[in-house]
């Protein structure tokens, strides 16, 4: 949770607000505790790692079921996981498979849950192989760049088949993707022929790049205002990352072309460096609105395509180099260096700040090392601000790509918590109603997925890596000893503070959103026990046994901001009675 950045997410998600739309009322996920053994059975039944959740939820914690009926729910729910997971690698189902696997090893390496296993069960296939599996099956379906770096996670995962590896060398020199050549050679320098090792370490000029990039044209048709119509034109930026005319952008610089909310007229074109007049129709492909990305396509053969892995790791100070399209003009090249990086200016993840001049219309558009390696995707500047502008990282956009390729909105995983981020480490302060019910809503978080995680990138880094119908352990130290909760990853809404201000009490509110925690002391009535430091409760003065009262709380979903308005006798103050109003961004940094 970082309130202290609210004024500058404030003015960023002013710049993005037309990209946003709500989402659909998800199902309230039941309380396990209330749960009685046929319901148990169901869930089991459509979803058996979900039925495992339940049963070791309710084995630790309140429940209507005794244990014995709780143990054999729970070792026929691992049964049919164990089935579920031979079936889907017999099917080709290798992403479901993995899924699946990733549930049992963890189940297998807790001594606590792995007598719950069949007798005598074992993986007999790691996860790298699987994933090197869904590779090869992309790549069968025509996905040749999603395959890639679908391939390029099962190296992370230690594949190293020298069949394979000269396979994917072959492929990744026919696609014209020099990063991944070079990550594949750095594995294994004998992977590659003499051709493609020679072309890989060549240099690529400026100039030879800037071809690669485009602008991005959508049509709204005509606005009116005050009784006159004028054109309503957005214009963005873009580059190929595929030689068949596949290329990268933000959401909201297409988002009316999928946005549900957008009613009006939408017709997306692409126009090529020196082509002012030549308009080529486009589709898009995938988004991703957390992460503002999006690909699109169009019927064209770009002579030249961007290629990167994510793996450099850009420090300030470093040269930057960003192309783009600012107010149409088409092919500009601007230079800087990196000014900061970890930034926290998206519901998830970091963007880099640079300070490269950035203006409208360069959104979409690359960021480049003098090598020609992707730093990241272009994504805002601040107005009014001289260089001060962002771009999201290579290294958050390279985990999207598969599930952009696949098409349709991008779902990432989520625990259902907000955690506060401190010097300490990560504590859970919030459990979403929309949340797994194992979430813990309080603790310090110890591990995640069996990873150690100290600030929220990390941990966001961590679910991001894992797909939904994951079934991950999470530890949690509270009161002196550390639980261990079993979580299915579920797909994260977008905006989950706003579904939060729709479902919840308004007092649970002020944790996730101010940084205070409170009791009731009659209606609308509370007393504050907790100030987290750093937070906007903290910056506005608040601390420990204030009383306060609500008087109004207000959702400002175009500018995507909570108001709420309070009395407050400030016990700093002598405890004179004030009336103050916070502010937060409805799209919070802080869950995971």
């Amino acid at each position: 949770m970082n309130a202290r950045s609210f004024p500058a997410v404030a003015v960023l998600a002013a710049i993005l607000s037309a990209a946003c739309a709500s989402d659909p009322e998800p199902p309230i996920t039941p309380r396990y505790e209330t749960l009685k053994l046929e319901e148990l059975e169901k869930l089991a039944a459509a979803d058996p790692a979900e039925g495992i959740e339940a049963a070791l939820n309710m084995l630790s914690g309140p429940s209507l079921l005794a244990a014995d009926q709780l143990e054999a729910s729970l070792r026929k729910s691992a049964e049919a996981l164990a089935r579920r997971y031979e079936s889907r690698i017999a099917a080709g189902d290798f992403a479901g498979a993995r899924a699946d696997g990733r549930s049992l090893r963890f189940l297998a390496e807790d001594p606590a849950t792995a007598p719950w296993l069949p007798e005598g069960f074992a993986l007999d296939r790691s996860d790298a192989e699987l994933t090197f599996r869904m590779a090869e099956r992309l790549w069968g379906e025509g996905k040749e760049t999603s395959s890639l770096f679908v391939f390029l996670e099962a190296l992370d995962a230690g594949y190293r088949d020298d069949a394979a590896l000269r396979t994917f060398a072959g492929r990744a020199y026919s696609l014209g993707n020099r990063q991944v050549l070079k990550r594949i050679e750095a594995v294994s320098p004998s992977a590659l022929t003499a051709e493609a090792r020679e072309w890989a370490t060549g240099s690529v000029s400026m100039a030879e790049m800037r071809t690669g990039t485009v602008t991005i044209w959508v049509n709204r048709g005509i606005r009116i205002e005050q009784g006159i119509g004028t054109p309503d034109r957005g214009i963005g930026s873009g580059f190929f990352i595929d030689r068949r005319g596949f290329l990268l952008t933000n959401y909201h610089v297409i988002s009316s072309e999928v946005d549900p909310e957008y009613e009006g007229y939408s017709r997306l074109y692409i126009r090529l460096p020196g082509q002012t007049t030549d308009r080529i129709p486009a589709k898009v492909v995938g988004w991703d609105r957390v992460l503002d990305l999006a690909l699109v396509k169009a019927d064209v053969e770009p002579s030249y395509v961007f290629s990167f892995t994510g793996r450099r790791e850009f420090a300030p100070g470093d040269r930057i180099y960003a192309i783009g399209s600012p107010v149409g003009l088409d092919n500009t090249l601007t230079a800087g260096i990196v000014s900061a990086v970890g930034r926290r200016f998206l519901p998830l993840g970091e963007v880099i700040q640079v300070d490269a001049a950035v203006n409208p219309g360069n959104s979409g558009g690359p960021l480049l090392d003098a090598e020609g390696e992707l730093a990241g995707v272009v994504f805002a500047g601040l107005p009014r601000y001289q260089g001060l502008n962002f771009a999201v990282p290579a290294a958050w956009a390279v985990r999207i790509l598969p599930d952009l390729f696949q098409g349709g909105e991008v779902r990432h995983s989520w625990l259902g918590i907000a955690a506060y981020e401190s010097r300490d480490g990560l504590s859970a302060v919030y459990r979403h109603p929309d949340g797994s019910p194992s979430a813990p809503p309080a603790g310090d978080l110890v591990r995640l997925a069996g990873t150690a995680c100290k600030t929220l990138s990390e941990a966001q880094a961590v679910l991001l890596s894992y797909d939904p119908g994951t079934l991950v352990p999470v530890d949690v130290r509270s009161g002196g000893s550390i639980r261990r909760s079993w979580i299915l990853l579920r797909p994260r809404p977008f905006s989950p503070g706003e579904i939060a201000v729709r479902r919840d009490i308004k007092e649970r509110l002020l944790a996730p959103f101010f940084g205070m925690q409170v009791t009731s002391t009659g209606r609308n009535s509370y007393v504050i026990d907790r100030v987290l430091p750093g937070t906007i409760a903290d910056e506005a003065g608040l601390s420990e046994r204030d009383p306060l009262v609500i008087k109004d709380i207000q959702v400002n979903k175009e500018n995507r901001a909570l108001f709420m308005s309070l009395y407050v006798k400030k016990r700093k103050a002598g405890f004179l009675e004030s009336l103050i109003q916070i502010a937060s961004t409805l799209d919070l940094d802080s869950f995971l």
